[in-house]
């Protein structure tokens, strides 16, 4: 994920972005994977499923990097044969933080 990531131009960490580093960054967790199965219980491919937590210090600039990421949906690239956008969730802020978060879940084969 982190190579695929440089091929954006994202600035993208294993598992937390280190609180040194300048943003906007990206967290990256390889969460699971699985055999996709056909109906009669023949097995495909293989699909893994990542969360990626985009960090940055204003919702704009936030946006800014996802876009990087939508924009690749349902694509292909050297480094996956499918790329799929699951979901997207935006985590607010603690008060006093000015730390904005875009969470996305990726499932890539």
């Amino acid at each position: 994920m982190g190579n695929f990531g440089e091929s954006l131009g994202l600035n993208m960490w294993m598992g937390v972005v280190p609180a040194s580093e300048i943003l906007p960054a990206i967290s990256f967790v390889h969460v699971s994977d699985t055999r996709a199965r056909t109906q009669d219980g023949s097995i495909g491919g293989k699909a893994n499923f990542w969360e990626l937590i985009v960090v940055a210090n204003s919702y704009a600039s936030a946006q800014q990097e996802a876009d990087k990421i939508r924009n690749v949906d349902n694509g292909k690239s050297a480094f996956y044969k499918t790329f799929h956008v699951n979901s997207e969730q935006l985590l607010l802020p603690d008060e006093g933080d000015s730390i904005v978060r875009i969470a996305m879940d990726i499932k890539t084969t």
